[in-house]
């Protein structure tokens, strides 16, 4: 797999426009970022808001999750929660605050 570089793309700056987005969108969303501990497959995100917990994995544009990414986002849609990945800040907070809309 070829990984290129978008000057200014990273993970980092993505999360950062990502969070401010969302508190753009709904300011009484809670957003955290998670460590893991070593887990390497936790969503990056997850968004709470009365009660409910969204999970959120970015990655630069043009990435994917990896493998135990992937199956980890799975094993939490099946167990109820949503969750997703992308590779834009502005769709992934979209996505979050319409899912929290829609759920409520």
């Amino acid at each position: 797999m070829t990984i290129v570089k978008i000057p200014g793309q990273t993970e980092s700056s993505i999360g950062k426009a990502f969070v401010k987005k969302v508190k753009e969108l709904n300011p009484k969303l809670t957003v955290w970022k998670l460590s893991g501990d070593g887990r390497r497959d936790l969503p990056d995100y997850v968004c709470l808001f009365c009660g409910l917990s969204i999970f959120v994995e970015l990655k630069r544009p043009g990435q994917k999750p990896t493998e135990r990414q992937a199956n980890k986002i799975s094993e939490l849609q099946s167990n109820g929660f949503p969750a997703s990945w992308f590779d834009n800040a502005e769709k992934a907070a979209t996505w979050v605050t319409e899912t929290f809309t829609k759920i409520l």
